[in-house]
This record gives structure tokens, C-alpha cells and sequence, in this order.
């Protein structure tokens, strides 16, 4: 950036060069960078700092309208980029857990399609230079009231966990009066977890709130993220209990699971290939109508089908 004026660091020079962040004018590479280490300046330009209206130079209307196209070449770029993921399809976090949840922990783990709002709720994550698990956590006070823990990392003690999250809706003045029943006889409360996949009435089963995350989930079966029901003793009754089902039980009911989601991708797979072969032969059409004269009216020999991708099931990839 060309400048005038004197140096305001060796003072003798003439400026050639200003600071993007703090617009500290300098003449070489030398100065720059002495500038930046007796100012403790990055250099970079902060698009989140609020400018004064008085303080609004060319500089800085340059800079804002630089960083506005930039964002619209990169939103431009990533509509008509053909590799990005499906509508369908799962992103890499979510493909990521599904296989190492398995591979690590012995955890069965499925998710939603992603469109659908639970999935977009998820913050569950993995982090490989601590090998661990984060997992995005809803406690349900009998089945009613949510409370949301995000990226809790799996060494949590989960009956340390839930205390944290009550000022979430103490503010509230109706919700007040029943967060203060389940916090006044924390030492009674029951926590359970579901069992996915089961026909009929849903059913849970205990966990033991002095156990660790990890503890509680290893060797199970999991529906998208830790859904954690808090009861009351006088709310038991409404829920159908059973035992932790054994490593045996879940690989079957994994296994049911897995057949279930072998069908739709199958299905999902062979309504892509028919659909793609639909498009061959819309082009083929389209060329011969360009060579009749209709083609280039109409698509310019392009067929109807041409571009248009079938969308595919997030196991499908």
C-alpha cells in the first residue's frame, strides 16, 4: 500500500507501507517487522472491530469492501463447486464418530439424515491428539424441561454435570418452581437412558450418575447423542425400565439396525444409477436435436437431465 509521509518507526525514511491493523506507517520489511514486535501487532487486518463514523477513511472503506467480496466469491465458489456433499449426505465429523464410536468404544451409534434439526443440534466431536470423545448432552427433567450441555468431554462425571446446568432456567419465573424440585433432591433422582430401536412403548434403563460419560456409554447403542432422562421417585411409574441390554443384545439389535440401513442405501444407490442413466439418454436426445436445429433454442443441445445430481443416503458415499 503506497503512502506518504515519514516512517514512524526509523523516522527518516519515507513511508511506503501502512499497517492493515493499527495503520502504523513504515518504509521497509525491517521496520514492519519491528513494528510489530515492540507493539505486539499481527499485522491482520481485524474485520470484527467497530469503526468509529469520524474515524471512516479510504483506507478503511477499502478494507470493508475488500473483505464483503470476499465473501461473496467464496459463497459463489461453494454453490458451484460439484464436490460439495449432497443435501443427503453426512459431513466428515459426523461420518468420522460413526466409525471410530465403533472401532474405540464399542458404541453403535446412528444418526439422522441432515436435514433434520437433532443432527443439526449435535456438537458431539472427536479429538485425535487427545484420543477423546466430546458428546453433546440433553438432560430431560421428567421428560419435559431440556437442559443442553455442549462438548462434554467424556471423562464427566454425569451427577457432577447436571448441577452446572440448572441456571439455565432458574431466570425463568414458570419454570422456576419445577427446577427447584429436581435441585433440592438431587441425592433421589433417577437418570435413565433409552434403548433405541425397540417396537412398542420406549424403554430405558438405569445409569449410575456417578459414573464417567465414557463408562455409561461404552459397549451400547446410541441414537445421534446422549439423551438423558432425570426422574423424580413419584415419576418412575411412567417410564418402562429394564436391565442394561448385554454386549450380545446390542450387537443384535445393531445388526437389525445395520440391515435396516443396508435396505435404504441399497435403495438409495439404485435410484442413482437409474437416475443417471436417464440423463445419458437426455443428452443423447438433446445432441440430436441440436443437429435438427432445436438444440440450440432449447439448452443449446444440452438435455433436460444434464446437471442434475441424485441425492444420495449418508451411507451411501
Amino acid at each position: 500500500m503506497v503512502t506518504t509521509g515519514k516512517c514512524e518507526v526509523c523516522k527518516a525514511q519515507e513511508a511506503r507501507y501502512r499497517c492493515p491493523r493499527c495503520e502504523v506507517k513504515t518504509c521497509s520489511l525491517k521496520c514492519s517487522n519491528a513494528h510489530k514486535a515492540s507493539n505486539d501487532c499481527d499485522g491482520k487486518y481485524d474485520v470484527t472491530e467497530y469503526i468509529p463514523k469520524e474515524k471512516m477513511n479510504v483506507f478503511t472503506f477499502k478494507r470493508e469492501y475488500n473483505f464483503l467480496m470476499d465473501i461473496t466469491s467464496r459463497l459463489h465458489h461453494a454453490q458451484s463447486n460439484p464436490n460439495i456433499r449432497g443435501k443427503g449426505t453426512w459431513s466428515f465429523r459426523f461420518r468420522l464418530l460413526y466409525r471410530l464410536a465403533r472401532d474405540k468404544r464399542n458404541i453403535h451409534i446412528y444418526f439422522p439424515g441432515s436435514h433434520s434439526s437433532n443432527l443439526q443440534e449435535n456438537t458431539s466431536r472427536y479429538d485425535k491428539n487427545k484420543d477423546e470423545f466430546s458428546w453433546h448432552v440433553n438432560f430431560l427433567l421428567g421428560n419435559r424441561i431440556k437442559l443442553v450441555a455442549k462438548r462434554v468431554p467424556e471423562s464427566t462425571i454425569v451427577g457432577e454435570l447436571l448441577p452446572r446446568h440448572f441456571p439455565q432456567c432458574l431466570l425463568d419465573e414458570k419454570l422456576r418452581p419445577e427446577i427447584k424440585k429436581y435441585q433440592n433432591t438431587l441425592s433421589s433422582l433417577t437418570f435413565l437412558l433409552e434403548v433405541p430401536f425397540q417396537k412398542g412403548r420406549r424403554r430405558f434403563w438405569k445409569i449410575d450418575p456417578k459414573q464417567s460419560l465414557q463408562d455409561i456409554l461404552e459397549n451400547s447403542i446410541l441414537y445421534s447423542f446422549p439423551e438423558i432422562i432425570v426422574c423424580l421417585p413419584e415419576e418412575l411409574g411412567e417410564f418402562i425400565i429394564q436391565p442394561k441390554p448385554t454386549n450380545a443384545e446390542c450387537e443384535e439389535i445393531a445388526g437389525e439396525a445395520d440391515e435396516n440401513f443396508k435396505v435404504i442405501v441399497e435403495k438409495h444407490s439404485s435410484s442413482a444409477h437409474s437416475n443417471r442413466g436417464r440423463g445419458r439418454n437426455k443428452r443423447g436426445r438433446g445432441r440430436n436435436k441440436r443437429g435438427r436445429g432445436r438444440g440450440r433454442r432449447k439448452g443449446r443441445g444440452r438435455g433436460r437431465g444434464v446437471g442434475k445430481k441424485p441425492k444420495l443416503h449418508p451411507l451411501a458415499r
